[in-house]
Order: structure tokens, then sequence, then C-alpha cells
């Protein structure tokens, strides 16, 4: 018996290094010095809250929360001069429940949640609609959004401390 409870978790260690290599193969990991280019934290004490994008030159910007992100891709010029969005390999959010890295244009966003994160009520990404429903209805959000429905009028509001109804 003890042999097998060995073997499962040699298994599943081994799995978790591997599914690790292929995360960060895949979404980079901030290091201990990359600051949120909109309210300069480090993102790296946010990773409940990360996001990011890389460009197709490797370059690569973290964010600290989603909403940070948001403002960034709304403001573009102001964050990325000389840079166009055709220039984005990948963009990414965190998910709320798996707190694993899912691309940002397949997440829903619910917004005018209780729940508060490092900049404030949160802009909450989750990866598919039924754990859009279940958020909604547990943490009292208003609205459940695609990728281009958070507009820059509700990043702004989230900004400012409101919550949206």
């Amino acid at each position: 018996m003890q042999r097998r409870t060995f073997l499962k978790l040699t298994f599943w260690f081994s799995a978790g290094i591997v599914w690790g290599k292929v995360w960060a193969l895949r979404y980079p990991v901030p290091g201990p010095k990359d600051r949120c280019p909109v309210c300069g934290m480090y993102v790296i004490r946010h990773r409940k809250h990360l996001a990011g994008l890389q460009f197709k030159d490797g370059k690569t910007v973290f964010f600290c929360s989603t909403k940070c992100f948001f403002h960034a891709y709304h403001h573009w010029k102001d964050y990325f001069p000389g840079r166009k969005k055709g220039q984005i390999a990948h963009m990414w959010v965190t998910e709320y429940y798996r707190v694993k890295p899912i691309p940002a244009k397949e997440a829903f966003y619910l917004v005018g949640c209780d729940l508060i994160g490092p900049m404030g009520y949160m802009i909450v990404p989750v990866q598919d609609l039924k754990a859009a429903q279940v958020l909604k209805k547990d943490h009292h959000c208003s609205r459940i959004l695609s990728f281009e429905e958070v507009t820059p009028e509700i990043v702004e509001a989230t900004r400012k401390g409101k919550r949206i109804r």
C-alpha cells in the first residue's frame, strides 16, 4: 500500500513539474523586479491577479491586475508608444477559480462584484460561462462581459472605486 501511495505521489509531482514547464513556455513568469506599467506595483506579489501580454519580438509586459491590463489596452499609445496591437503574440489573464493563466480574449469578465483585488474592485476573469454564472451569484456581480465588452468607461469606473451596476 505504501509503495502505491509513493508511486502516485511521484507521478503527480512529476506531472506538476512538467505542467509548470509547459505553462512557463506559453505564459512567461514575472521576475521579482517586474512592475505593472500602469500603477507601478511589483507584479510578483499579485500572482492571483496577474495579467500580461507578449509581443512577437519577445518583449513581455506584466500587470498586477486585470483592471490595469485593460486600462493599458484601452490607452495603448500611452503605454506602448511606437507599437501596434497587431504586434501582440498573445495576452493572458489569471482565471479566478483555477488561478491559472488563460487567453484574455477567451475569458468572461465579471464587474460589479464584491471582490477586492490589488487595485480595489476587480474585473474578474473566468474561463467559461458556467463559472461566470456561479461567480455572479456568489459575489453579487452585476454583469458578465466578453473581452470586447469591457469598455474604457467600465475600466475607468472601477478605477475610481465604483461598483458597476
